[in-house]
């Protein structure tokens, strides 16, 4: 565990900030060199990644809260629950609330600048697991997102942390199972529990190398999009049964396996019409018909007042000796007679 790498002050800088930054800045690099393989303007794809970041740490933020409510309320103090609300330097973001906020920047970003929203889905859907690695990483070093208590040989033990608040901070793992009574406070460390953060970091990487050698060969606009999201869906199913923090949302099931089975539900039978479809599929967006950004030309080469005055000066100049060439010679005319 490593939940801070350095902190100056006020200033602290967390491991899982830090993995989150190095997912977009990693994300918007390949999404680029996608966006120049398939003729779009790079700089739509920086645009896009930006607000699709904003809108999902807004999305994660509140998927978070809708999911541990209770945990916020500071009874008699409205100003401090708010302030838990917001505060997310110790954590409290939900993959899927992001997914949400992210796809809804993406749909509004996309009407804008008049792109199919599919084809974009399937350009920015293959880096998406490569981001969620990233970020599981970080989960990892924070301790977050921890797993069931488990016998077998990889399983991790977290840490107890105590800060100056003399709470447990980092150590979620440990604080959990204190509250349960499996450890006690001359304990230094949790249970083993399984390492479920670095489960999707591998599944994911995995996911991204298997979606980025196929890309090339979608035969419909959205076909990359759906794969990622059922893909996803299948394996977040799965690995929420393997962990121990997530507490049940509906039907014994959490938050997180409810959200997967809606997608499967959306997802698998667009994807099975496609497979099964025998008429003619439509072809592929061109994504060089997208206008460019403009870009402002550099200083030395707008034109000044001083240029343009120039220009008519010289433009003017010009046709005055063409004009006084051509009566010269309608005067020397008759003497060549």
């Amino acid at each position: 565990m490593f939940p801070e790498v350095f902190s100056l002050g006020w200033f602290h800088l967390r491991s899982y900030g830090l993995l989150l930054v190095i997912a977009f800045l990693v994300g918007a690099h390949v999404s680029k060199r996608e966006a120049n393989r398939v003729g779009l303007d790079p700089l739509l794809i920086g645009d896009l990644l930006f607000w699709a970041l904003l809108s999902s740490i807004l999305g994660a933020r509140i998927a978070f809260v809708l999911t541990y409510f209770r945990g916020f309320i500071v009874e008699g103090s409205p100003w401090t629950t708010f302030v838990n609300l917001i505060n997310i330097t110790r954590g409290g973001l939900v993959f899927y609330g992001g997914f949400i906020g992210g796809t809804l920047a993406l749909i509004v970003y996309c009407r804008f600048r008049k792109i199919l929203i599919p084809a974009m889905c399937d350009l920015v859907g293959v880096v998406l697991p490569l981001g969620i690695a990233f970020g599981r990483v970080g989960c990892f070093l924070t301790g977050c997102c921890w797993g069931k208590v488990t016998d077998l040989p990889w399983a991790v033990r977290f840490p107890r942390l105590l800060p100056k608040e003399e709470v447990p901070f980092g150590g979620y793992a440990f604080a959990d199972h204190l509250n349960r009574g499996w450890v006690g406070l001359e304990d230094t460390h949790s249970l083993p529990i399984h390492p479920t953060q670095l489960y999707e970091t591998l599944a994911m990487v995995a996911f991204f190398f298997f979606l980025w050698s196929v890309r090339k060969r979608k035969t419909y606009d959205g076909q990359i999009g759906l794969a990622v999201v059922a893909g996803y869906a299948v394996w977040r199913f799965f690995n929420e049964t393997l962990r121990g923090d997530n507490p049940a949302f509906a039907l014994e099931l959490t938050f997180s396996q409810t959200v997967s089975i809606v997608l499967l539900l959306l997802t698998v039978p667009l994807l099975l019409y496609h497979a099964f479809k025998r008429t003619p599929e439509r072809p592929l967006f061109d994504f060089s018909t997208v206008p460019r950004l403009e870009e402002k030309p550099p200083p030395e080469s707008r034109p000044t007042k001083h240029s343009r005055n120039k220009g008519k000066r010289t433009k003017g100049a010009s046709r005055g000796g063409a004009v006084k060439s051509k009566s010269k010679k309608k005067k020397g005319a008759p003497d060549g007679i």
